[in-house]
């Protein structure tokens, strides 16, 4: 079949490689939808697509390196690790919340704002900062 456009392109020689010019053809398969159906039909006629032999993939597969054994996800030790460690956590978050708690650090982000206000712009300022370092400072040490 031929394209009442483009008749004198033979799509079979294209798909085979057998043209000198592929321009026209290019050009031919962006504009026109029929010749673009010829194309595919002439793709599938010529069935260069084919599977490979039988013992294909096995050498394939042979050939790669071997990948070390992972752990089984769903095993019994693995469940048990897992648990332990939410409750490690846990425990870390709380023991943690309990010593701000302990030093008021809480208590100290909320009067914040209000002292602030009160120093203003003053000298005080700089040196309420460094007297926050030097609280930090204490309590890493400790």
């Amino acid at each position: 079949m031929k394209c009442p456009i483009h008749q004198h392109l033979n799509w079979v020689d294209f798909v085979n490689g057998q043209v000198n010019d592929e321009s026209d053809y290019q050009k031919a398969l962006e504009t026109c939808a029929y010749c673009l159906q010829l194309f595919v039909d002439s793709l599938e006629n010529k069935n260069n697509l084919f599977s490979p032999s039988s013992g294909f993939v096995d050498k394939v597969m042979a050939g790669l390196p071997e990948l070390p054994e992972l752990p089984e996800l769903n095993s019994a030790k693995t469940i048990r690790k897992s648990r332990y460690w939410h409750w490690i956590n846990y425990v870390a978050a709380a023991c943690l919340t309990i010593v701000l708690v302990h030093f008021g650090y809480f208590d100290y982000l909320l009067n914040i704002p209000e002292e602030l206000q009160i120093l203003g712009n003053s000298v005080e300022t700089g040196n309420y900062f460094y007297s926050l370092m030097d609280i930090l400072k204490a309590f890493l040490k400790f």
